[in-house]
């Protein structure tokens, strides 16, 4: 089941407009909704168990705007992050996932600038309730 979008499209394409260009609504919407189910993952289902509605602004505010980052991250390194492969070479072009940039957690894998957004919220933390 995909969760609700935690960020809108105009939300999306304010913060990031290089990975809306040529993205309809229901595109960037989509998109919206698979990151907000891992943004979830990355809270351990305190958004969803919660709901969004009763987070602080402070919380609601960096949620939506990891949802718009890992949004984008996916948009753009997607493909390559399910990839068995962590470099390769063609001729003289070499490519490789620099791994210190990115974190995996409950088996998501995003960018540091998300979980750093997530973290601000103390949702993303591992504690017991």
């Amino acid at each position: 089941m995909m969760t609700a979008p935690y960020a809108s499209a105009a939300e999306y394409r304010a913060l990031c407009p290089a990975a809306a260009a040529g993205l309809t609504d229901a595109g960037i919407e989509r998109q919206l909704s698979l990151a907000s189910d891992d943004i979830d993952a990355l809270c351990y289902g305190r958004v969803r168990r919660d709901g969004f509605g009763a987070l602080t602004s402070f919380q609601q505010e960096k949620i939506r705007r990891a949802a718009c980052l890992h949004a984008a991250f996916l948009a753009t390194y997607g493909e390559a992050l399910h990839s068995p492969l962590d470099s390769y070479a063609l001729g003289e072009a070499k490519i490789r996932f620099d791994r210190a940039m990115l974190e995996t957690l409950g088996g998501v894998t995003t960018s540091c600038e998300v979980t750093a957004q997530l973290r601000q919220t103390g949702l993303a933390l591992r504690r017991l309730e």
